[in-house]
């Protein structure tokens, strides 16, 4: 009777076209690539829910005008039960289902995912509670202990008052000379989606170049560049262009050199965003 259920259950999500099809999976559940913390941060801050799930059931759906556009890759309707929700609202249902488009192994099979554990990054379907939409592509990744400590780490400092908005680029920027051949300040301010961010930089003659992190409308030049893999790193690592754009340096030609060269010693600092999503 269950298993008849389910179907029964499935061909009506089907045929009221309420859940939307998915992207293309290319890691899916059975995510093998090692993930980094940039992907993590990718999946689970644009998500309205993150859960800890147990797969329960999965069901190949036949070819459709909506399969997949890969041959090596099969649809499956997946339910499972949230273990634990690690966002998302209190009365977000415990049986969830969704699509999820999965890798065939090398021999042409669909990985088993019953009984499996996994993390999911989504949204609810309006008016159809128990389905989730993935958010991305491959946004149902293997769970293992160390990923759910990380995605929580991320939506613990996302949740805090003073968390750091998003950035969306470069301003504007200018740089002042010492009075000592050798010093030098620069401010490169920084485009977000709401509070201001700015980037110190002063050099000191004789001395190793220091650059800081000012995260509102004072400059506090003994704040620390941010620790890698944390939020704010994720947001200045990950989200910064590779220079700063010439349209942004036309008012100050005299500096553009400065400035070029002290960005430039920012994003070593920070060191290259990775990222091992297909």
């Amino acid at each position: 009777m269950l298993k008849h259920s389910f179907i029964y259950r499935l061909m009506l999500a089907i045929a009221a076209g309420a859940m939307a099809t998915p992207a293309l999976s290319a890691n899916g559940i059975v995510a093998s690539d090692p993930l980094t913390y940039a992907d993590l941060a990718d999946l689970a801050l644009p998500a309205k829910i993150v859960a800890k799930v147990q797969i329960t059931e999965t069901i190949a759906l036949k070819a459709g005008p909506d399969s997949p556009p890969r041959a090596d890759v099969e649809r499956l309707y997946v339910s499972a039960q949230i273990a634990d929700l690690l966002r998302g609202q209190v009365d977000t249902p415990r049986a969830v289902s969704f699509l999820d488009d999965v890798v065939r192994d090398a021999r042409g099979k669909v990985p088993k995912l019953k009984n499996t554990i996994a993390l999911v990054f989504g949204r609810p379907v309006p008016d159809r509670p128990n389905d989730l939409q993935l958010n991305a592509p491959d946004a149902a990744i293997a769970w293992s202990p160390m990923r759910e400590s990380i995605v929580r780490a991320i939506l613990v400092a996302a949740a805090a008052p003073d968390s750091p908005p998003t950035i969306r680029g470069v301003d504007s920027a200018f740089s002042v000379p010492g009075t000592i051949p050798g010093e030098r300040e620069t401010q490169i301010f920084l485009q977000t989606d709401s509070r201001p961010v700015s980037l110190v930089i002063t050099r000191h003659a004789n001395e190793a170049p220091n650059w800081t992190v000012a995260l509102g409308e004072i400059v506090d030049h003994g704040v620390p560049p941010p620790v890698h893999d944390s939020l704010l790193w994720y947001q200045l690592a990950c989200h910064l262009p590779p220079e700063v754009p010439a349209a942004k340096l036309v008012s100050v030609p005299d500096q553009a050199e400065a400035i070029r060269a002290d960005y430039a010693l920012v994003l070593q600092g920070l060191g290259p965003c990775r990222r091992g999503r297909r």
